[in-house]
């Protein structure tokens, strides 16, 4: 079922779907007796160019988990159509997005994953591929 991008921002905004599944993981680990052997942080949708509160968050988990944990950008990593050629007005942002993504796991000791998204790649467009 396809579901249109008005309509998917019209229900939930991306920045509470990344809450979401952060509080998952941090609700299930509370019924926890033992900790986790393996973390895994599932990040979708964070290529605003905009301080992200969930980005912060991720950063202190992350710490604290260690080696024993991994984080999987799920795609979406910049807005609107990818990283824009070097001279092109929207650059600065476009690298502001990928580099807030870059800087929560700079120094995590466990794996770091990046898919793109449609959006990374100008939305299939042929120059996308580029």
């Amino acid at each position: 079922m396809y579901i249109s991008v008005a309509t998917k921002t019209k229900f939930m905004s991306r920045p509470l779907l990344i809450l979401f599944f952060l509080l998952a993981g941090f609700t299930a680990s509370a019924f926890q007796s033992q900790p986790p052997r393996y973390s895994l942080f599932l990040i979708g949708d964070a290529g605003e160019p905009y301080e992200n509160p969930v980005l912060t968050l991720l950063r202190q988990e992350l710490t604290a988990a260690g080696e024993n944990a991994g984080v999987v950008f799920l795609g979406d990593n910049i807005y609107p159509k990818g990283m824009p050629p070097a001279d092109h007005p929207l650059r600065a942002e476009a690298e502001k997005a990928i580099d807030g993504q870059i800087n929560a796991v700079k120094g995590f000791a466990g794996t770091t994953i990046f898919i793109p998204g449609n959006h990374d790649w100008a939305q299939g467009k042929d120059y996308g591929l580029e």
